[in-house]
């Protein structure tokens, strides 16, 4: 009877075990299922998205490579550009440095000149003031006598025949 009664023990073992492994599969089939079945499709819309969402990243990312590089070149051409201004400019002021030392040259030339001229004429002034009266007397005496005056209106007439 031992034996019989440990098979009928196994058995019910058996049973009970596949009943509650039957009550879990109703169980999860019933309440579980839906909710398993949500959450991978939650996933997969979720990873549908982020897919999406990194290929639209991507191409933005495309296009802004493109757009900087644009901006690096046309940030080239504006240092080239700013390079040819600089030595315009250069030029330009190497220009009227030129032309002002010329002006400021001429200014000193001018200055000098007309220092020369006050010079010349604050000589002839004086000349003017002392000499002439001296020159008028001692000349005065020396042509009263006519043999002098003679001599030099002759000396006059001769120089007028020359030229």
């Amino acid at each position: 009877m031992f034996t019989s009664h440990a098979i009928i023990g196994i058995f019910f073992r058996l049973l009970n075990f596949a009943l509650l492994i039957g009550l879990f599969v109703y169980l999860f089939k019933k309440y579980g299922k839906s909710v398993f079945v949500e959450l991978l499709a939650k996933k997969d819309a979720d990873r549908e998205s982020l897919l999406s969402e990194q290929t639209i990243l991507e191409k933005k990312q495309s296009e802004l490579d493109l757009l900087l590089a644009q901006e690096v070149r046309d940030c080239e051409k504006l240092r080239e550009k700013i390079d040819v201004w600089k030595t315009v400019v250069d030029n330009e002021k190497a220009l009227h440095e030129k032309e002002y030392e010329k002006i400021r040259m001429l200014a000193d030339k001018k200055g000098m000149l007309r220092a020369a001229q006050a010079e010349q004429e604050h000589i002839r002034l004086m000349v003017l003031d002392e000499l002439i009266p001296q020159l008028r007397n001692s000349l005065g005496t020396h042509f009263q006598e006519e043999k002098n005056g003679r001599a030099y209106t002759d000396a006059i007439v001769r120089f007028m025949d020359k030229g």
